[in-house]
């Protein structure tokens, strides 16, 4: 059984360009959080937690100091509540710990925190501290601590 709509293939035509350019149009295409409509930070030295909790489910490749090289995914962004006793030069408002797991992490599971360039798409590149840090369950993640 068919029906009459009144749509022709115009009218269809027109409708997809419309929400085709509505989803190009999004808060989220243009780098801005859609859930704040703020931008993104897009600089280390400035990322905060809020910030880097639009990157989660990322990719960010780490290369150790010795070239061994791999890519860890963020799975969550952790504030670090400093209160009134952070002092007033620092970039952030507050510190943001970053937790990365991957199939690659077994390369940066040395048993103390060392400097390894980290690099994103967007953020770019910056030599940072990460180390492991053992899960409760079992097993390590890669925590990256901006402080």
């Amino acid at each position: 059984m068919t029906q009459h709509t009144g749509i022709n293939r115009r009218h269809f035509m027109a409708g997809s360009a419309v929400a085709a350019t509505a989803v190009t149009a999004t808060p989220g295409a243009a780098g801005i959080d859609s859930s704040t409509a703020q931008p993104i930070v897009t600089d280390w030295a400035r990322l905060g937690p809020q910030d880097m909790t639009a990157f989660i489910g990322h990719r960010f490749r780490v290369t150790a100091p010795d070239g061994r090289s791999g890519i860890l995914e963020l799975i969550d962004a952790e504030p670090i509540p400093s209160g009134p006793d952070r002092p007033a030069n620092l970039p952030r408002g507050e510190g943001v710990v970053a937790v990365f797991d991957s199939p690659d992490k077994d390369l940066f599971l040395d048993a103390e925190a060392k400097m390894h360039r980290v690099s994103h798409p967007i953020l770019g590149s910056a030599d940072l501290l990460i180390a492991r840090s053992p899960k409760r369950s079992g097993g390590d993640v890669i925590e990256l601590v901006l402080n």
